[in-house]
């Protein structure tokens, strides 16, 4: 099989079934989903998840990336559940931008996840506490570490580079520890967009008695020191699936995938005891995150369902 170029009124309907108000560069569109197309295998979902769902997208921030200046990196925050797709998202929007002349390059969260002795303490100060007793919750990260990368990419010019730190999650059998800074990964001084994912990026504190869950008010005490990191964003995307508890089996696909390429990953069981452990920020937080998105007049919501794809409007 060979790619099929879309006609112009078939781009038109995916991008208005989508509600998504951008203009679509035609020519550009097939020629990106051609290169997709030979460099990937999706071939059986090719039109729904990459015309339906990652080039329209692409559009989209290439449109909003368009309304900052020029001489300016341009942030791009990406909140979804665990294994919701944003690492493929995100990767697919890097290739896309690098294919039209913008180096682009992806940061998670995890990557600055606090260390495994720095995690073990904050476990061992918190016993009493179920949330802070594995990496993933607000509290696991060093802000500090983030803010200073992320300071240092917003102000990168043609003669720098910055080290962003990298996280295997493989070690001490699938509990992780940040990389030594010799397997940092190198951004190079061209690059002109950062992609910024994280399952709870954009989680902010709920006021008062929002919850009965007094462990979860700990963690509500450590969200106003990601605002640090949030001002950072000039544009977000929010991947929400309404069913939360669609992560589990997201999540067991990609610890499968994990250890196919010949790295440790967690049990199933291990799976869902971990994923249950966030069902409760879910609920907590993502009402919130959906009526005070970030980045207000630069924000784009899209409902997704089981299959990890936009429900259509």
């Amino acid at each position: 099989m060979s790619y099929r170029e879309l006609e112009i009124g078939e781009i038109n309907k995916i991008v208005m079934d989508l509600d998504l108000p951008v203009a679509v560069d035609f020519t550009l569109w097939n020629k990106l989903g051609r290169f997709l197309w030979e460099t990937h295998q999706w071939r059986n979902d090719f039109e729904t998840r990459v015309c339906g769902f990652y080039l329209p997208v692409f559009f989209w921030c290439r449109q909003q990336q368009g309304q900052q200046p020029s001489s300016k990196t341009f942030f791009l925050g990406i909140n979804g559940p665990q294994g919701s797709g944003k690492s493929t998202l995100s990767s697919i929007l890097t290739q896309c931008f690098s294919l039209c002349g913008q180096p682009a390059v992806t940061i998670s969260i995890d990557d600055f996840y606090l260390t495994r002795k720095e995690l073990d303490e904050l476990a061992g100060e918190n016993s009493g506490n179920p949330y802070l007793q594995m990496r993933g919750y607000p509290g696991t990260h060093d802000i500090g570490l983030g803010l200073d990368i992320l300071t240092k990419l917003k102000a990168m010019n043609q003669d720098e580079e910055v080290w962003v730190p990298r996280f295997d999650k493989s070690a001490f059998k699938g509990r992780g520890d940040r990389k030594p800074q010799t397997e940092w990964a190198k951004v190079a001084a061209d690059v002109r967009i950062v992609i910024f994912e994280g399952w709870m990026l954009g989680f902010r504190p709920f006021v008062g008695s929002d919850t009965s869950d007094i462990n979860l008010r700990k963690i509500n005490s450590f969200l106003p020191e990601y605002e640090a990191w949030y001002r950072q964003l000039d544009s977000f995307i929010h991947l929400d699936a309404k069913d939360p508890s669609l992560v589990i089996g997201w999540r067991m696909e990609a610890e499968e995938n994990m250890k196919n390429q010949g790295l440790s990953g967690m049990t199933q069981d291990e799976v869902k005891n971990y994923v249950s452990q966030f069902l409760p920020a879910y609920q907590a937080y993502l009402p919130g995150l959906r009526r005070h998105p970030l980045c207000p007049g630069h924000n784009l919501h899209l409902d997704i369902g089981p299959n990890r794809l936009p429900a259509i409007k």
